[in-house]
């Protein structure tokens, strides 16, 4: 834990004092870095950095490995994110309160569920919290069009430098992958349940404390019916061109139900499990460690980053995410059946463990949620699927950016959309997207998303022609 804090001690005062934050891209184009002649009690510092992701790895950040050297010799590194510099990425991430949310949950939230772990007397591995160390956290006020970006910074970890990595998203996790994702995802579920109960009167109604009350606010998802017109849309052309227009003549049919599919879940309306949710489980959100055994690709540990999407739902909206976008059709039909009696059972242990009882809930009344939730969730999933698996839909994104800067909001104090422009530029958009049409898209990501419609439309019980 001294290394941790000697690290946060590094980090906040080499980005407050150097202002490192807007540099950062300039930085990481020289091999060499930079060198900050005096940094405090750090004396002179040669810091690097390198670009961590590309766009279609990461929507919703740029993120960048920062190495930094003082001058007594310490290493220093860091994983940074910032807001993305892709102009649609960017306004769509900050409007919709993604990172302010995400650092929210680091800096209060995991601390409380931390404090429930503490009051029930557990220590050691037992509900541990699976997350990264936090360096520093910044944010300064954004206005729209003006900013590059820095101005908001999250710095934590850097877990690649102790093995840490993601697992291939379009080999898909296997039964090994899943149950330790399983795991790790059952104790955040369990504390933040825990949590919520912590906070409910003997009538049912919750007040959250004000470090909190976050948790009351609107998040992505619950704006995300109108961006599902669109997805469904896509969908439904590349069907077509498929020639599955039984799977496209279904999702046109789901278009009309978008408002129920998504409607907000509250701490109220989800019942006995309601919980906060990752929010973005799925295969780029976690890193896993393999241990040095003969079986050197079975993960020993796994680590939940990228809260950005947390909020109050049922758990199963996490596991079906996860289950949907992270594993091969094949997969899930060999093991999904044990994989939610797994968590269901797991969930229990662990919410017992909490002294968090849940009395006549069975895992009957748990797999007819995963029913209920499997439709919106496979929508939730294709859309994934299609746009960060895909290569062709990943350099549509970079298409529509160049169109944005040459064709700029010019109606910014109209109605707003979604995403933080103007309904009138947000046409303009959707426009220029389908002007371009269709792309056939890739033969292994158009196998994953068709199999998935399938599959849960025998779920539901929907016949197909």
């Amino acid at each position: 834990m001294a290394d941790v804090k000697l690290s946060q001690d590094f980090w906040k005062t080499l980005f407050e004092a150097e202002n490192v934050a807007p540099q950062l891209l300039s930085i990481s184009a020289k091999p060499d870095g930079v060198c900050f002649p005096s940094v405090g009690q750090y004396g002179e510092v040669n810091f690097k950095c390198h670009p961590a992701s590309k766009l279609g790895d990461n929507f919703m950040s740029d993120t960048f490995i920062a190495m930094a050297t003082t001058q007594d010799g310490t290493d220093h590194r860091t994983f940074i994110k910032i807001l993305p510099t892709n102009i649609l990425m960017r306004d769509m991430a900050y409007s919709s309160g993604a990172h302010q949310r995400e650092m929210s949950m680091y800096t209060t939230f995991f601390d409380l569920l931390r404090q429930i772990r503490e009051e029930s007397e557990l220590s050691g591995e037992e509900l541990s919290l699976d997350v990264p160390h936090i360096y520093y956290i910044h944010m300064e006020v954004v206005v729209k069009g003006e900013n590059d970006g820095s101005a908001i910074c999250i710095l934590m970890e850097d877990l690649s430098k102790t093995g840490f990595c993601m697992a291939d998203k379009h080999k898909g996790c296997d039964d090994d992958h899943v149950r330790l994702a399983l795991n790790s995802l059952v104790k955040y579920h369990a504390m933040s349940l825990a949590c919520l109960r912590k906070w409910t009167d003997q009538h049912g109604q919750i007040t959250y404390p004000g470090e909190a009350k976050f948790l009351e606010q609107e998040t992505m998802f619950d704006k995300i019916g109108d961006f599902f017109q669109d997805t469904i849309k896509q969908l439904c052309d590349r069907l077509r061109l498929l020639k599955r227009t039984d799977l496209s003549g279904w999702l046109e049919e789901l278009n009309g139900k978008l408002g129920e599919l998504f409607a907000r879940d509250t701490f109220e309306n989800v019942g006995p499990l309601a919980c906060v949710l990752h929010g973005d489980y799925w295969g780029n959100n976690m890193l896993y460690k393999y241990g040095d055994t003969e079986n050197s690709t079975k993960p020993t540990e796994l680590k939940m980053i990228d809260f950005q999407m947390s909020r109050i739902s049922h758990p199963i909206v996490d596991l079906l995410y996860f289950l949907y976008s992270s594993t091969l059709p094949g997969v899930r039909q060999e093991h999904m059946t044990t994989w939610l009696t797994f968590y269901f059972d797991t969930l229990m242990a662990s919410l017992k463990q909490l002294k968090v009882d849940i009395p006549q809930y069975t895992l009957n009344d748990f797999m007819a949620e995963y029913k209920k939730r499997s439709i919106t969730m496979m929508l939730f999933s294709c859309g994934i699927i299609m746009t960060v698996l895909d290569k062709e839909s990943v350099s549509h994104l970079s298409d529509v950016e160049q169109f944005i800067k040459d064709n700029p909001d010019s109606d910014e104090d109209g109605e707003q959309g979604s995403f933080g422009y103007s309904k009138k530029m947000e046409e303009k958009v959707k426009k220029f997207i389908e002007e371009k049409g269709p792309n056939m898209g890739n033969p292994a990501i158009n196998d994953r998303i068709v199999k998935l419609i399938e599959e849960v439309a025998e779920l539901n019980g929907i016949v197909l022609n």
